[in-house]
């Protein structure tokens, strides 16, 4: 059994969220909860201890749309741009650490499963660590190409890849990277990372227009609110007036969230490694 070090994975995560809180100021949309622009002590003690995220109550999501442009060449050879919109989640200040925390942990996982399983230079999506983009990428596949001189290359994109995964495969995968260390219980999921999983895949979240509207927030006066709303009228006002959507799909994660990048990675690893043998054998990348 391998023994996690959760002392030093968490002194790593907290290097890491310090700088992207306090440096960076990353995080500073406005949420149901207060912005948190320090990363101490008390704030990490309240993350890591598992009988804390166990007992918390998860806020819902904001949902809004990203509008992404793509550049495009159409039949004429002529450049054109084509916005994509993509749904994109927001977690509460809080929530949004603890997905984080989990994710650094799941994250350390996967690493290591992939490179025992010899596909760590196949899955790229979603890991930093690498210090590559997707420029760098490309230029090794060209080269690739340059070397080959003749080949066939591949393209394939999956739709609604985030809304279509199986929360049950979802849980499997999560165990699968626990089962073999200290983190495992019972040969299930530890009660702390249940309670994140159902947060991850049975959660709820709000529009975001419809609740800036409900609260009369706009670009004229958002800097004045510290947050959306009290708890006391989050609980009278937003629970009672229905602007809670639920996912009620057996289906789907949030778009955004820390977990959701390092799930989407982990649920492939079958595929992964099924189709890396299957090209090797092409002497193929």
């Amino acid at each position: 059994m391998q023994k996690i070090n959760i002392q030093a994975l968490l002194s790593d995560w907290t290097e890491k969220e310090k700088k992207k809180i306090e440096t960076d100021k990353k995080r500073r949309y406005l949420h149901f909860d207060a912005r948190i622009k320090n990363v101490g002590h008390n704030l990490i003690n309240e993350i890591s201890n598992p009988e804390y995220v166990v007992r918390r109550f998860f806020y819902p999501f904001i949902k809004d749309v990203q509008i992404v442009r793509r550049y495009k060449i159409n039949k004429d050879g002529v450049k054109f741009i084509e916005p994509k919109k993509r749904p994109i989640c927001y977690a509460s200040h809080k929530d949004a650490f603890i997905f984080s925390w989990y994710a650094f942990i799941l994250n350390h996982l996967y690493e290591t499963k992939i490179k025992e399983l010899g596909i760590s230079n196949n899955a790229i999506a979603y890991r930093s660590f690498l210090r590559k983009n997707n420029v760098h990428f490309a230029k090794e596949v060209f080269n690739f190409i340059k070397n080959k001189k003749e080949c066939a290359v591949l393209c394939f994109d999956i739709v609604n890849f985030f809304d279509s995964l199986d929360h049950k495969i979802i849980k499997n995968v999560w165990k699968n990277l626990l089962i073999d260390t200290n983190l495992i219980e019972n040969n299930g999921l530890s009660k702390d990372h249940y309670a994140v999983f159902k947060a991850s895949t049975r959660y709820g979240f709000v529009v975001k227009k419809n609740i800036f509207k409900f609260f009369g927030i706009n670009r004229n006066n958002i800097k004045s609110f510290s947050k959306i709303c009290e708890q006391e009228n989050f609980q009278k006002m937003v629970r009672t007036v229905g602007l809670i959507q639920k996912n009620k799909e057996k289906k789907g994660v949030p778009q955004g969230i820390a977990v959701s990048s390092i799930l989407s990675n982990a649920y492939m690893i079958d595929f992964d490694l099924a189709i890396s043998q299957y090209v090797a054998g092409f002497d193929g990348l």
